[in-house]
């Protein structure tokens, strides 16, 4: 008989218990001024992804994990953290070709992103265009507004982004460009 495996996922990382297993994670106290890197235990399940194993000891090191990752996202996918030029300041008003070419240059530096970075900034949508299942990405632009855009599915292609972006997925900021709360650099 197959017993059943009951998961909680958090964005990149799922905690996996059979059913009838209590899951118990340590007590987190957190003191002085910063956090020192910790090392981190996995179990490979046999689809090849990475499972946080809380009964390793150092049970609270999945959840800086996953808050560092978050982060990290927030930083990747926003123009005014990753970008140098011009583009940086590109906001939700913009016209959609401005928007594509920031969302394309930022997708460039999400590709060079770690794997754990990468999964909680690309996700699945289906198109409405063709009913198809496709990798998307959101992007914050200057002013805070926030974008989805479809992956085109070819890695060796030159064009990395639907030039459409998701429809009803621009959510608008003001107009006006704004320091970043996700890094210093904007």
């Amino acid at each position: 008989m197959l017993k059943k495996i009951v998961s909680l996922c958090f964005s990149v990382f799922c905690i996996s218990s059979h059913a009838q297993d209590p899951i118990v994670l340590d007590s987190v106290i957190v003191t002085g001024s910063s956090i020192a890197q910790v090392p981190i235990d996995f179990v490979w399940v046999p689809a090849g992804m990475p499972v946080y194993d809380p009964t390793m000891p150092g049970g609270y090191q999945g959840l800086m994990i996953i808050t560092a990752a978050t982060k990290a996202a927030k930083t990747v996918s926003d123009v005014r953290c990753v970008l140098t030029t011009d583009l940086r300041k590109v906001t939700s008003r913009n016209d959609a070709t401005d928007r594509w070419e920031a969302a394309s240059a930022v997708y460039i530096v999400v590709q060079g992103a770690a794997q754990v970075v990468q999964g909680v900034i690309i996700g699945k949508v289906i198109s409405p265009f063709d009913g198809k299942a496709y990798k998307a990405f959101q992007v914050t632009y200057a002013d805070g507004g926030t974008e989805k855009w479809l992956i085109f599915p070819s890695p060796a292609s030159s064009v990395k982004l639907f030039d459409t972006p998701l429809p009803g997925s621009l959510v608008y900021g003001d107009g006006v460009y704004h320091p970043s709360p996700s890094c210093s650099v904007g």
